[in-house]
């Protein structure tokens, strides 16, 4: 509100999102707009559905879209504009964005995620590092937000969003009610390393705790949904009824029912999903980041409850190419884990 750039590093379920609404509810425009870049799909479909249901109007920009949509956008029919940074930076957009119409009523430059810029930015969808280029047409406040950013990681908010003088509004990522536990596997047979769910999924069926299960590759997913679902028969459905709406196991799509129990998404494809009350997160195989690890782990017990990381390591994932050496380093190491990460 007092038109100052902003990076909040605010832990999941700490209400980034309202961060960003709020300056909406308190601007003196008439019909504010704020922009809002996400590096994920189904995150800002998951947002524009709430705010629809907060009563705001909310959009979302694509690479290919019917002119008439374009200018209804131009025209600031939308509170909330979103957008990934591919898309924001295309001269059609750039040109929307200094309209007259857009240069009287935006508000606010949102990124969110914005730890992307450092761990994907290099060298995957490196348009994450050019977002400083839509300064140039929206001279508004920015404000980043993430739940996960170590010193290194700020510092390149700071540089490819050419915001050195933003103020830092930061609160510990820790997340005490959720129990970290890292295991060897022993072994490489999948059925005995799901032995665990899959009794306790036989056992419990629609009283199932919620669990997100993490994978390193969308293979990886295909196998352990097949594998679930092979094993379980009548007893991935609640009460038996088979149809999808009625199923206990499911991939991760943009939307999820009630009923399912437990999702097996492809890492980086929960981040910003509003599910409050999981109770366990695990991932398969060494995570690849420490930062994507802890927002990972961050989608377990919103809600406060105690929640339980679950991480089945092995060699060969620990080893991977694209494993950062703070992971191995972390992992192989004999000192608190909470403790090491919290620290970098």
């Amino acid at each position: 509100m007092e038109k100052q750039n902003v990076i909040g590093l605010l832990p999941s379920g700490y209400g980034k999102t309202f961060c960003a609404v709020l300056p909406t509810i308190l601007s003196n425009v008439e019909n504010p707009v704020t922009l809002v870049i996400s590096p994920l799909r189904a995150p800002m479909d998951d947002q524009i559905q709430n705010f629809h249901k907060w009563n705001f109007t909310a959009a979302k920009i694509e690479p290919d879209m019917d002119q008439e949509i374009v200018s209804v956008i131009k025209d600031g029919a939308y509170n909330f504009v979103f957008s990934s940074s591919e898309t924001a930076l295309k001269p059609l957009w750039k040109g929307v964005f200094m309209s007259k119409v857009w240069k009287k009523n935006i508000i606010a430059l949102v990124v969110d995620e914005v730890h992307c810029i450092s761990e994907w930015g290099e060298d995957f969808r490196n348009e994450l590092r050019h977002l400083h280029e839509l300064r140039s047409a929206i001279r508004n406040p920015v404000l980043a937000l993430t739940a996960t950013s170590t010193e290194a990681v700020k510092q390149d908010i700071k540089k490819y969003l050419q915001i050195d003088d933003a103020i830092v509004i930061y609160r510990s990522p820790d997340r005490p009610n959720i129990f970290i536990d890292f295991t060897k596997a022993e072994s490489t047979d999948l059925e005995g390393n799901f032995y665990w769910l899959l009794s306790h999924l036989r056992e419990k069926n629609s009283a199932a705790k919620k669990i997100i299960v993490h994978c390193r590759s969308a293979d990886k997913v295909a196998e352990v949904y097949i594998l679930l679902r092979r094993n379980l028969g009548l007893d991935a459905y609640v009460d038996g009824i088979k149809d999808s709406s009625h199923a206990l196991v499911e991939m991760f799509h943009r939307s999820i029912h009630d009923e399912s129990k437990t999702r097996i998404p492809r890492n980086f494809k929960v981040w910003g999903i509003q599910i409050d009350d999981v109770d366990i997160v695990m991932h398969l195989g060494s995570p690849k980041y420490i930062l994507s690890y802890w927002q990972e782990m961050g989608r377990c017990a919103r809600d406060r409850r105690p929640g339980y990381s679950y991480v089945l390591y092995d060699n060969f994932t620990l080893s991977c190419k694209g494993t950062q050496k703070n992971v191995k380093s972390i992992v192989n190491g004999d000192t608190c884990f909470r403790k090491t990460v919290l620290s970098t």
